[in-house]
C-alpha cells in the first residue's frame, strides 16, 4: 500500500490557493491582467471595461 499523505495535502494546497485566487479576482475593483512573456492575456477580471482594456 502507498501512502499519498504528501499528494494528498499538496492537492488541498493547491485548491485552497486557487480560490483565494478566485475570490480575489472576482471580487477586485480593480484591474487584474495575468500576462505571459509573450504578452498574451491568459486571465482578465470579467468586468467587461476590463476586458476591453485587456483587449478580448
Amino acid at each position: 500500500m502507498k501512502d499519498i499523505t504528501s499528494r494528498m495535502l499538496a492537492e488541498e494546497a493547491i485548491r485552497a490557493s486557487e480560490k483565494k485566487f478566485r475570490t480575489l479576482s472576482e471580487q477586485s475593483m480593480l484591474g487584474i491582467v495575468i500576462a505571459r512573456r509573450a504578452g498574451m492575456s491568459i486571465s482578465t477580471a470579467r468586468l467587461p471595461e476590463y476586458q476591453v482594456i485587456a483587449g478580448r
